[in-house]
């Protein structure tokens, strides 16, 4: 049986990808300080410790790496601490070539959004589009996808990297920190959606299915190492999200939900707009539109009990 490694298997991302590996027939094993939400084979440790690497790196044939410091504003406290977790990768590829040398593909998730906002708004964002960070989360990021592609040449093993933003959908850990999620744990809680500034700024929203068929592909050898590959969902303003959420949830639930709009905006509010990739040309391309999604994230939140109205 074909055996993929997953480092922070116990988040948000992770477990739904667990779940969703075990489902098409893999052996998965995770590595997290966190116990795993799903029963899996688990490795406790830390993505930078060599003792917990060992034991997690033998005999893997794919690695999918979503170990990462993943909150902005806890990156902006603490940048060392991010960089160190979220981009240096030495420990891990020196126990994937010693415990693992036939590890046929190593796959790291980046993000997409954060690292174009120094871009102004309406500008194209391509697969070849350079980076302008602007927080020490992209930072970090983007020096994750050099490192990677660097140790990947020096240890020959085949390195993929992606980049994603803005998932959205069930999983059994959660809710994560996203606007999506976010949206619906308050309007479900307290009834009302708070939407910085006026809404318009447009996002790329991704259901995590979508992108975890990407990740299959990935496993399946649909596509080539290399990258960055842009896995590209639908593009909608941000207040179409807060308002189909607001729907959902009042429908589902009878009580009336309100969007309201704060002064406050975000450091990366501006509107940029995602091409797709290389991937679509190899047959990958996001399915589950945002109306679609919402509603299946409402479906699944209520039949888990995580909707207590």
């Amino acid at each position: 049986m074909t055996r993929v490694g997953i480092t922070g298997g116990a988040g948000y991302i992770g477990s739904r990808a667990t779940v969703y590996f075990q489902e098409k027939g893999f052996d998965v094993r995770v590595l997290d300080l966190r116990p795993p939400k799903v029963p899996v084979e688990w490795v406790k440790g830390d993505v930078r410790d060599p003792d917990a690497l060992a034991r997690f790196c033998q005999s893997l044939d794919y690695l999918v790496d979503l170990a990462a410091v993943s909150s902005v504003p806890e990156c902006a406290e603490n940048p060392e601490h991010c960089v160190s977790v979220n981009a240096w990768r030495g420990p891990l590829f020196a126990a994937l070539a010693r415990h693992s040398p036939s590890l046929a593909g190593y796959l790291f998730p980046s993000t997409c959004a954060p690292l174009f906002a120094g871009y102004p708004s309406a500008t194209e964002i391509r697969e070849n589009t350079p980076p302008k960070p602007k927080t020490a989360y992209a930072l970090s990021k983007l020096l994750g996808e050099q490192a990677v592609a660097l140790l990947g040449r020096i240890w020959d093993i085949p390195v993929t990297v992606v980049r994603q933003s803005n998932v959205y959908g069930p999983s059994p850990s959660w809710p994560p920190a996203s606007v999506v999620a976010a949206f619906f744990e308050s309007a479900i809680r307290r009834g009302e959606i708070a939407v910085h500034g006026n809404g318009k700024q447009t996002r790329s929203f991704l259901y995590i299915d979508d992108l975890l068929e990407a990740y299959a592909d990935f496993l399946h050898h649909r596509f080539d190492p290399g990258g960055p590959y842009h896995l590209v969902g639908f593009t909608h303003p941000v207040r179409e999200a807060a308002s189909r959420v607001a729907e959902a949830v009042a429908r589902g639930c009878g009580i009336s939900v309100k969007v309201r709009y704060t002064r406050r905006v975000l450091p990366e509010s501006e509107d940029l707009v995602y091409r797709e990739g290389c991937l679509s040309e190899k047959g990958w391309i996001a399915k589950v539109d945002l109306e679609e999604g919402i509603r299946k994230t409402f479906c699944w939140l209520q039949q888990t009990g995580r909707v207590t109205r």
